[in-house]
């Protein structure tokens, strides 16, 4: 599923909503494998480990995350891949809370600033990336997590 990015410097209102609402569905992705990577790495059910974070977001998840790291001794997110995520929170909190009141359109409903273009279009290579390595991450997570439960059975 990679974007298809635009290589222009202009874009519709239209097209800025298709890949803005790509960027978002990226970003619910993210929370959704880091709510997999916690059930997963923490002790007890996995079901009940989802339940236990279900309406947690981004970055508490990370903290919980980090903590189960250190209480466990062993890293289950590198350095980068926290620091990637902290910008994925950062940019997710643009582009839910600022991006239409901080872009600027012009009259005829394009983007006026090519920045604005480039921000997103990085935002949405660097949340795509993101939403792939969790996703390995979480399904390693949950594979040892079922065969250890098949195991004790």
């Amino acid at each position: 599923m990679i974007s298809n990015l635009i290589e222009r410097a202009d874009m519709t209102l239209e097209e800025f909503r298709k890949k803005h609402s790509e960027l978002i569905e990226n970003y619910q992705f993210i929370e959704m494998w880091l709510e997999g990577i916690y059930a997963g790495f923490n002790k007890g059910d996995f079901v009940e480990n989802l339940q236990d974070v279900a309406t947690t977001n981004m970055h508490r998840l990370l903290v919980v995350i980090s903590k189960l790291e250190e209480k466990n001794h062993c890293e289950i997110l590198s350095a980068e891949e926290k620091e990637a995520i902290a910008a994925a929170i950062r940019e997710r909190n643009f582009w839910v809370h600022n991006c239409y009141t901080d872009l600027v359109f012009k009259r005829t409903g394009e983007l006026k600033r090519t920045s604005d273009i480039g921000r997103l279009q990085k935002a949405l290579q660097e949340s795509e990336d993101l939403r792939n390595t969790l996703f390995e991450k979480q399904k390693n997570l949950v594979d040892a997590k079922l065969k250890e439960s098949l195991e004790s059975n």
